[in-house]
């Protein structure tokens, strides 16, 4: 940077913000490649880090965001996203009764029912002590002490609740206070009881031994029916978990993962062998599908995550790639796009989306590294080609697909000066050049290496010596210049540059610049923004508006110093960096959990 312009610090300031900013905004939307874990920051949550037991059974979030986890052996846990809320026995807040925690889910009315090893209990989310919901027939109180296994809430807010020997049908009245009880007497025995309403209509799937049922309402009865006449009845123990994943029934069982076609009405069976398709374990143990329709499988032997299209798993473990810190895993619970791993000696496993997905580039002391100091102006053409221009390392080169520059400086070229401030090109493939005190250069896009300076009239040379911003103009089939000395316009015809508008010189300091669909110009300045009306002129040139002050309050008085903008792809609209950068921050944080968004 020429110290000796006019620019002022704020303006440089902004327009490295900006580079910075399309950067990150522009990796957000990108989409990682390669393996699972690769598209994954790694968290872990366990004694270490506060966690009163590294065996975990279940992981919910409530309807505040709070995610909640139960532990076998150190009870409830509520986690924020910063701290662990203990409701374990011995704990200084927790009246709860049991540190053997099966597995929660929260009910319509703010409460969470939480199934122990002795008991079933209800915590009112409100005031974070146990409640017990009005029954004026006094039945829940005597159910709610019986061995729990399961509770579940279905999709028309019914509680399910499974114990030792019977299952309990709860519905509610509209204030929560309890309507109805049933129950269906049954006899159980395994480690857990699968139920979940897999179909989303108010009635339940539920597994006895090696067989799945359907639990409905019917004339205040608890109904039991065939979910189809073939689903066999499987030659495992019991089954832990199920899914429906690609038109197909996912089942997890102690004797491997069974996959029901329900429209050819075949079963496909995955165990645990050398072929590539291949479980870590064949005792499966949960089951998860993410937002973009990945299976994840968690067995005794670590987490499956299968491709169809190549035929084979891909196994995260300890030993493999040594993201677990255990291998048995217990639960997979997916939450706000995050997927959490609770497993049975290693606590929590969370598994963060990386937003980011950058490569960087900078200088070292490789030939095709980077130019050095600052990068000051980037384009890239739709073939995937990257242009970066730098201050006192001239204009860098990378191609698709290539890991280094090819440089053009001063010294193997026509370029007019080292420090690039402006690239853009033109629809006769040809890319045009702006520097910080040499002027503007042209070049065929196959052929920079032919760089030549800009010829203009000698009146205009020392007022376009400095070059911020530089814009083509489709409809008029021009370039717009934005120098330290005013706004101008090339006439790519005749060649000629011109004043485009009355008092386009007292606009100091342009940097930044978009047209947008609609036709107009939005160049920034020192004092605001100048927007110009492509589609419209005058006797006096292109009609224009100077918008000084603070765009979203202009009778403030505050002169705003808009150095970039952003094309809204939806509406159009042209978004200054300041506000851009409140857009981001409150789209980043939409994304969080509410309890760690409070936070």
């Amino acid at each position: 940077i020429n110290h000796n312009s006019n620019l002022t610090k704020e303006t440089t300031l902004l327009r490295n913000a900006f580079i910075l900013m399309m950067a990150f905004v522009y990796s957000l939307g990108g989409k990682s490649q390669g393996q699972f874990v690769e598209r994954f920051n790694v968290l872990y949550l366990d004694l270490m880090h506060g966690l009163p037991s590294n065996f975990v059974d279940d992981i919910k979030a409530d309807s505040d965001g709070f995610v909640w986890i139960a532990t076998y052996g150190g009870g409830l846990v509520r986690y924020d996203g910063y701290s662990i809320l203990n409701f374990g026995v011995g704990s200084s807040r927790s009246k709860l009764k049991s540190n053997s925690c099966r597995n929660l889910c929260e009910d319509s009315f703010h409460r969470l029912w939480i199934s122990f090893d002795e008991y079933t209990e209800v915590l009112d989310l409100k005031m974070l002590r146990p409640v017990i919901p009005h029954d004026k027939r006094k039945r829940l109180e005597g159910i709610l002490k019986e061995r729990s296994l399961h509770v579940c809430c279905d999709a028309k807010g019914k509680m399910w609740i499974a114990t030792m020997q019977n299952i309990y049908c709860v519905s509610f009245l509209p204030d929560g206070d309890i309507d109805q009880i049933l129950r269906y007497p049954y006899r159980v025995n395994t480690p857990d009881v699968f139920i979940n309403d897999l179909d989303r209509n108010g009635s339940v799937w539920v597994a006895f031994g090696g067989t799945l049922r359907r639990l409905s309402v019917n004339n205040e009865q608890i109904v039991n029916s065939a979910i189809s006449s073939a689903l066999p009845t499987l030659p495992v123990a019991f089954i832990s978990d199920v899914v429906k994943y690609r038109d197909k029934y996912w089942i997890a069982t102690n004797n491997g993962l069974y996959a029901y076609d329900t429209y050819t009405n075949e079963l496909t069976t995955y165990r645990h062998d050398y072929s590539p398709l291949s479980l870590s374990h064949d005792h499966v143990s949960s089951l998860a599908v993410t937002p973009d329709n990945q299976l994840i499988i968690g067995t005794l032997g670590g987490i499956d995550v299968p491709n169809m299209e190549m035929n084979r798993f891909e196994h995260i473990d300890v030993g493999n790639d040594m993201t677990l810190s255990n291998n048995f895993v217990n639960c997979l619970s997916y939450i706000y796009g995050q997927l959490w791993v609770g497993t049975e000696g290693g606590g929590v496993i969370h598994f963060v989306p990386r937003q980011l997905q950058i490569q960087n580039y900078v200088h070292t002391n490789e030939p095709t590294s980077l130019s050095p100091f600052a990068v000051n102006a980037m384009y890239m053409q739709d073939n995937g080609t990257l242009w970066v221009g730098t201050v006192e390392g001239g204009l860098n080169r990378k191609i698709q697909g290539e890991t280094g520059f090819t440089h053009y400086t001063t010294h193997n070229t026509r370029l007019s000066h080292n420090s690039v401030s402006a690239i853009v090109a033109d629809n006769r493939q040809r890319l045009w050049v702006g520097t910080w005190a040499g002027g503007i250069n042209v070049c065929s896009l196959s052929s920079p290496s032919d760089i030549q300076p800009l010829p203009i009239d000698a009146s205009y040379q020392p007022l376009l010596n400095f070059i911020g911003a530089l814009q083509y103009d489709a409809i008029n089939d021009g370039i717009w210049i934005g120098s330290n000395d005013g706004i101008y316009f090339y006439d790519i015809k005749t060649g000629k540059i011109r004043d485009p508008f009355v008092g386009n010189r007292n606009f100091r300091g342009c940097i930044g610049s978009i047209i947008l669909p609609e036709g107009k110009l939005w160049m920034g300045c020192l004092e605001g923004a100048v927007v110009v009306n492509l589609k419209k002129r005058t006797t006096e040139g292109f009609a224009y508006k100077h918008l000084k002050y603070q765009l979203d309050e202009p009778k403030s008085g505050i002169i705003d110093k808009i150095a970039c903008y952003c094309n809204e792809r939806q509406t159009g609209r042209a978004i200054p960096v300041v506000q851009l950068l409140s857009l981001l921050v409150s789209r980043l944080t939409e994304r969080l959990p509410t309890g760690v968004r409070n936070k």
